[in-house]
């Protein structure tokens, strides 16, 4: 009987010192954890500790970029330490980026605090954050094969034109034209787009390079800022934290990302994708395109041509050039006074379409490829038309003013009837449309059409709802995550650990089995 009673003893015993022990790791010593990124500089994360800054013995910060690589620094508590009221502490510390620790833009950043108390406690706190320009919302989408990968800034106005929008495959989210546009939607339909672009050049190349690119609206640069002294800085959404900012580090960050910064007039669907349409012709040209082989005026005017952006208002303004005797002699290159220059590239696109009126819209695109191959590009237009570059001037003004060149001026190559190509002498050929094949996402590797003196009914730009994918999008400044203590258990990413009281739980343990060792012994 007494042993009984030894061994119930020994259950309480254990049960009360298991209790404390479950009391004294949920006893949090801090409270909220902050991390902003200051880009592209660094970050800034902050730690509140709920006692004063005397109870800390040692600190230590760890850094991880996704799985790649992680940073570990030991931190003098004295240095990082603020008083706060009468029992609190604030940690702070700013992390700056550097060529040996690159980011990734949408790769979790991890922030690792460890704490050790004065009384040999340790503790931790970490969170994570996706890394991205805290100074505005971002959107993320890729095209169906995967060659595009297009991050976008929030606010860019999808109303601006009615360009036609390729639809996306099943496996994307749809996307309702009703509901107000959001920054996955914006990314969706422009990816989409340039979709249809990509796969009417690779059809025509053969090429199938790789793009990734990421938009930023002016005055917002990835670059760092500069301050009214002339230093370059990383400066915080709000303003308040200001790093030192090293312009090497900001274009490792984009080159680490695999992403080309594209820097855009205005945040608009059509400026968007026209510019992105530009930068894209150039990759599937390379091989046979020189700045000695084409023509400045060609160039410019066959990036417009492939383009999905209407262009119908151009005809007017050259027209009115025409009367006037402001057309440019096709040697000039573009001006940089920006009303000359948007006549340049009108006229750059215009001759493009005569040429496409003669020749059909294949032959535009032989005569691209055809470069390489040719003595010279004059030689190219004596072979395909009989005609010089200075002769090509005269007959386009003609041209300006014909039934033929209303036809062009609506053409698009994206949607309805496409023409059928088909080289002609006449002096004032026309370029009518035919229901002979209709360019869909996954175009075939010719671009037919037919000639007519007779136009039709130009096909009329419609909005076809597209498929946004998954996107990440950042937490905006101020609902950074927070650690808050709870009378709960520990919460997830804190850890206590307290190796004395393990010792004496063991020594109860072994005192328990003992005892029921000696109360079976007895009994017997």
């Amino acid at each position: 009987m007494r042993g009984l009673r030894f061994f119930v003893t020994l259950l309480l015993v254990l049960a009360s010192l298991g209790g404390a022990a479950a009391a004294q790791e949920v006893e949090l010593r801090f409270g909220q954890l902050n991390v902003e990124i200051i880009y592209p500089a660094g970050l800034h994360t902050a730690l509140e500790l709920l006692t004063p800054p005397e109870t800390l013995s040692a600190v230590t910060l760890e850094v991880a970029f996704g799985d790649r690589q992680r940073e570990t620094l030991t931190l003098i508590p004295s240095e990082i330490a603020q008083p706060r009221d009468a029992d609190g502490t604030l940690l702070t510390f700013d992390y700056r980026f550097s060529l040996e620790a690159l980011p990734r833009w949408f790769e979790n950043l991890e922030i690792h605090w460890k704490i050790t108390w004065a009384d040999g406690v340790e503790q931790d706190a970490a969170t994570s954050i996706p890394f991205t320009d805290s100074r505005a919302q971002w959107a993320q989408a890729f095209d169906p094969s995967g060659q595009i990968e297009l991050v976008v800034l929030d606010g860019i106005n999808l109303n601006a034109s009615q360009i036609p929008v390729a639809t996306l495959p099943a496996r994307r989210t749809p996307v309702d034209p009703n509901t107000a546009p959001t920054p996955e939607n914006r990314a969706s339909q422009i990816a989409s787009g340039l979709w249809s672009v990509y796969e009417l050049l690779a059809a025509q190349t053969g090429l199938r390079p790789a793009f990734r690119w990421i938009v930023y609206v002016p005055p917002l640069t990835p670059d760092c800022v500069k301050n009214p002294e002339g230093t370059q800085v990383g400066v915080s959404p709000n303003g308040d934290i200001v790093l030192p900012c090293d312009e090497a580090v900001a274009a490792a960050i984009l080159r680490e990302s695999g992403l080309d910064w594209v820097p855009v007039d205005q945040a608009s669907f059509d400026q968007i994708e026209s510019q992105l349409t530009s930068r894209m012709v150039a990759p599937f040209y390379a091989a046979v395109w020189t700045d000695q082989t084409i023509p400045a005026w060609f160039r410019n005017g066959f990036e417009q041509f492939v383009s999905r952006t209407p262009k119908g208002d151009l005809l007017a303004p050259l027209q009115l050039a025409a009367r006037t005797n402001r057309l440019n002699p096709l040697a000039e290159a573009q001006p940089a006074e920006p009303e000359a220059a948007q006549l340049w590239s009108a006229q750059s696109y215009g001759l493009v379409l005569y040429l496409a009126s003669r020749l059909g819209v294949q032959g535009v695109f032989d005569l691209a490829r055809n470069v390489a191959t040719a003595e010279s590009f004059d030689v190219l237009l004596r072979t395909q038309l009989s005609r010089s570059e200075n002769q090509l001037l005269a007959d386009f003004e003609r041209w300006l003013f014909s039934e033929a060149a209303i036809s062009a001026f609506n053409l698009s190559l994206y949607q309805g009837p496409t023409p059928t190509p088909t080289v002609t002498r006449t002096p004032q050929p026309t370029i009518t449309p035919s229901v002979t094949r209709t360019l869909t996402v996954t175009p075939s590797a010719t671009v037919t059409g037919v000639l007519s003196p007779t136009p039709t009914q130009t096909p009329t730009a419609t909005k076809t709802p597209t498929r946004a994918p998954a996107t990440v999008t950042p937490r905006p400044p101020g609902s950074l995550p927070t650690i808050a203590p709870t009378a709960a258990p520990a919460p997830q990413g804190v850890q206590v650990e307290n190796p004395g009281l393990t010792a004496s739980i063991a020594v109860v343990g072994l005192a328990l089995i003992a005892g029921l060792i000696v109360f079976l012994v007895r009994r017997r």
